[in-house]
């Protein structure tokens, strides 16, 4: 705010925050001819300061930066001297608003544009407060200067505001707060409640501290109110919507570290929002979850940054894990920067836990837990394409239990159950663990082996399955009793025996038999020597 002598055109007295402002000290700023301060495009001429004008202009600060101002003039009386008040308005940010509030703020730049200001003066001793004409214009009236006592303004501020209005006056008169600044509803002419925004200071005070004189602006901010009630109602219908969907809302900057967090996720995953601010996402995931993560974006998300879909195994406060389902979309300023992404998160725990039985139950065997025929097939098609890839090769190994039928027989189902159940741990201890076991059903098994540079270790891990499951098996159940079983193999080799899952299938079956015929607890391998090899 500045006081002009409107003659002169000098600048009179500037308030603390137009010194801040232009950067320039009290005596220098004060004595300068306001027409210093434009920064006029060349070829044009300054243009005067004039009473009740409303302008925009290019203001050089001390520091040499230029800054677009808003100029709102109005006359003031001061010690009966008639004196321009100009109230300056710094513009130049608006354009560089955040994007998450641009409608909300494009609407109140509207209302501050339209609005007109009203300089209010108030003489504590005399309980009297001057306002400018734009009050009477505000009211509803002709805009015309207005003397009104204190007692009589307040009785035009609504009742439920009065005790706000009065307190904040009191602790500024008393020497609580030199700075005034409250909003409260006022009364109009047309019979409804407007808005206003009541910014001050005080500007003299008496011996004992005491206010004797306050000044200040009024403004009708009664379209951004409305206009936050607006938002505010549109914000909590989101927040229903997707509270009931089971979901918490996110926010990130650009590199994805956690800037706000709705209170759903502390009912999701344990932490409070506060926990949880300033950490990226990645950070609660569980072991190998990151990886996983950034393959898929990049793989999956749109050029633009949008992602929809995206699955992640995150570790509860309390150590559970917690399948999410992501989905986020970038935000970016006015002028098309990204600033972060905003998104939501959904539990799909439940889902993905029954999606994982259901996938099990067709592709597991149910008794060993071992792959399925399913299973095998689609590894063996990858193993395939792998190793024509690559040039190197992959084996089936076909395992029939010898005499296994007599075990059940013998000792019963449940006795043949558990016997089935060392097979398959004796098998993993036979194989690498890049290689898979299947279990096609009753006795037979099979063993996929790849990434093979030479055939040559394939005889010797069936050698080492038939030595595994030719050594006695001791049962809890049979008490004290020991079975003895073993194990004929059959060895198909792609791509000399074949190139697809079902002739290798066909060719390590036909293997297998061989080595039964030839004494059973041997192995055989299909295209070999009749004499084929036997166990040790």
């Amino acid at each position: 705010m500045l006081l002009i002598d409107p003659a002169a055109g000098t600048i009179l007295a500037a308030n603390p925050a137009a010194l801040r402002f232009y950067g320039y000290p009290r005596e220098v700023l004060c004595g300068m001819h306001i027409s210093a301060l434009d920064e006029a495009p060349a070829g044009t001429l300054r243009k005067p300061v004039d009473c009740g004008a409303r302008s925009k202009r290019l203001h050089r600060l001390r520091c040499g930066k230029i800054r677009w101002v808003e100029v709102c003039t109005t006359t003031l009386r001061h010690d009966d001297q008639a004196l321009l008040c100009a109230i300056i308005t710094d513009i130049t940010e608006y354009q560089h608003a955040d994007a998450a509030l641009l409608a909300a703020k494009e609407r109140l730049q509207v209302a501050i544009e339209s609005a007109r200001l009203v300089v209010w003066d108030a003489s504590v001793d005399e309980g009297m407060v001057y306002l400018s004409e734009g009050w009477a214009q505000l009211r509803g009236e002709t805009p015309r200067p207005v003397r009104i006592a204190g007692a009589d303004y307040i009785k035009l501020v609504h009742p439920d505001d009065r005790d706000l209005v009065n307190r904040a006056v009191r602790d500024s008169i008393k020497g609580g707060c030199d700075d005034y600044d409250q909003e409260y509803r006022l009364h109009n002419l047309e019979g409804r409640w407007i808005w206003l925004q009541s910014r001050g200071r005080v500007s003299e005070r008496g011996a004992d501290g005491r206010a004797r004189r306050m000044s200040g602006t009024l403004m009708d901010v009664t379209a951004r109110k409305l206009a936050e009630e607006r938002l505010m109602e549109s914000e909590q219908r989101f927040r229903d919507v997707v509270d009931a969907a089971g979901e918490y809302v996110w926010e990130s900057d650009p590199q994805f570290r956690l800037t706000y967090v709705s209170d759903r996720v502390e009912s999701m995953l344990g932490y409070t929002p506060q926990e949880v601010l300033g950490h990226r996402p990645s950070d609660f995931l569980h072991v190998g979850e990151s990886l996983h993560s950034q393959s898929w974006y990049k793989t999956n998300a749109s050029p633009d940054g949008t992602f929809r879909g995206l699955e992640q195994c995150v570790v509860a406060k309390s150590g559970r894990l917690v399948w999410q389902r992501i989905t986020g979309i970038p935000v970016r300023n006015a002028q098309g920067v990204l600033t972060g992404y905003r998104g939501t998160a959904l539990d799909i725990t439940e889902a993905r836990e029954a999606h994982e039985r259901l996938e099990r139950l067709a592709t597991r065997d149910s008794l060993t837990g071992l792959p399925n025929r399913a299973l095998l097939a689609d590894r063996t098609a990858r193993a395939i394409l792998a190793a024509q890839r690559s040039g190197e090769q992959c084996a089936l190994l076909f395992i029939d239990l010898d005499n296994f039928k007599q075990v059940n027989d013998t000792h019963g189902h449940h006795v043949g159950d558990l016997l089935l159940k060392q097979v398959a741990l004796r098998l993993s201890e036979a194989v690498r663990r890049a290689d898979t076991i299947a279990r096609l059903g009753g006795d037979e098994f099979v063993v996929l082996l790849t990434s093979l540079k030479e055939t040559g270790p394939v005889a010797s891990v069936a050698a080492k399955i038939c030595t595994e499951l030719a050594r006695p098996v001791e049962l809890p159940d049979l008490e004290g009793q020991v079975l003895r079983t073993s194990g004929s193999v059959g060895v198909s080799v792609h791509p000399g025996d074949g190139t697809d899952f079902t002739t290798l299938m066909k060719k390590a079956d036909t293997a297998m038999y061989r080595a039964k015929a030839r004494g059973r607890n041997t192995y055989e391998i299909f295209a070999a020597p009749a004499d084929g090899a036997s166990c040790p």
